[in-house]
């Protein structure tokens, strides 16, 4: 084997116990037929969740109001966000888990930022990204409470929603241009569960007003289906409407 591809021998398993499976041990089971962190040797990719997360107090209010058991991170990087709002969604419940969703290929911007294609950590012309973001997820202890699914976000969106799966959380933070921050609203607001908040990071007119221009567009053309939106720091949001109870005018 070739060790340097995070790829290690079987290890006896451990007994099974009757904790109850958490949502992305259930997940990863219908899309991997298991664990995609199970044969992965983090050993070989120190920790290093290196990342940009400001505001990380905005997303604490936010899941310490919603309690959200499955919540979707759509540009993930090497997971920084991810394993904090997994820890925080665990407060409030056991089985709490989060699906990252990531080519990490890296964007536009990291492949044209010199200072950021050096994060990447090209082998062979290709990031690592993938293999790092697994050794931190498995430092952190975290493997059971989150999904990798490494795919274009507007795919994800249709497999999760072929799944069936809808959330009561899900957090945008992938490109920032216009039209793609457009296309990441419109395939995944659809799987937002009534009650529940779509949330986005870079919500800034000097750095980034293609995110501006496509949230405010959003904002708009959806008002009558949302219940509340707000910009707080660099994070925006927008709570999807409840259904009127029946009998209600």
């Amino acid at each position: 084997l070739d060790k340097r591809a995070g790829i290690r021998p079987r290890a006896p398993q451990p007994e099974k116990t009757n904790i109850p499976e958490t949502i992305a041990q259930k997940i990863n089971s219908l899309l991997f037929g298991g664990s995609p962190f199970q044969d992965f040797d983090p050993s070989l990719y120190p920790d290093d969740p290196q990342g940009w997360f400001a505001d990380s107090h905005v997303l604490d209010q936010i899941i310490d109001q919603i309690r959200p058991n499955l919540i979707v991170e759509v540009g993930t990087w090497k997971g920084l966000s991810a394993l904090h709002m997994t820890r925080r969604a665990l407060i409030h419940g056991e089985s709490a888990s989060v699906v990252c969703v990531d080519t990490w290929l890296g964007s536009s911007e990291h492949w044209l930022n010199s200072s950021w294609k050096s994060l990447m950590g090209l082998r062979f012309g290709r990031p690592t990204l993938y293999e790092q973001f697994l050794a931190n997820v498995i430092h952190a202890g975290l493997q059971n409470h989150i999904v990798p699914l490494p795919l274009p976000s507007r795919l994800a969106a249709v497999v999760l929603s072929k799944m069936g799966g809808v959330a009561p959380m899900i957090y945008l933070d992938g490109a920032h241009d216009e039209p793609s921050v457009r296309e990441d609203i419109a395939a995944w607001w659809p799987l937002v569960l009534p009650g529940g908040v779509l949330v986005g990071d870079d919500y800034s007119a000097t750095q980034w007003p293609g995110v501006v221009n496509a949230v405010n567009n959003f904002w708009s053309d959806s008002a009558a289906a949302i219940h509340q939106k707000d910009v707080i720091g660099g994070k925006w949001f927008a709570i999807k409407n409840r259904p009127a109870p029946p009998g209600a005018k």
